[in-house]
């Protein structure tokens, strides 16, 4: 299965800060079951790795399978599978 990065903006009210560019992840445990946990691996173009629990959703018009990543560091990742 492929994903892809979608964006995350959070500065509504807030300044923008730079976020790290992300060179690759790694989906692992991933079922096209809405709520249903994996994991996510993602690396750092600087060479740190990320170890995150995803939550697998679907969207309820587009019926787009999407995983919401996210650990105790804060280090987010939204990704929306290809099919």
């Amino acid at each position: 299965m492929q994903f892809e990065i979608q964006p995350l903006s959070w500065h509504k009210r807030r300044r923008p800060t730079q976020e790290p560019d992300i060179s690759s992840f790694e989906v692992i445990g991933f079922e096209k079951i809405h709520n249903h946990r994996c994991q996510v691996v993602i690396q750092y173009e600087s060479g740190v790795e990320r170890h995150l629990i995803g939550r697998v959703l679907q969207h309820p018009q587009r019926q787009d399978w999407l995983i919401n990543g996210i650990n105790a560091q804060g280090d987010t990742i939204a990704l929306k599978l290809i099919e």
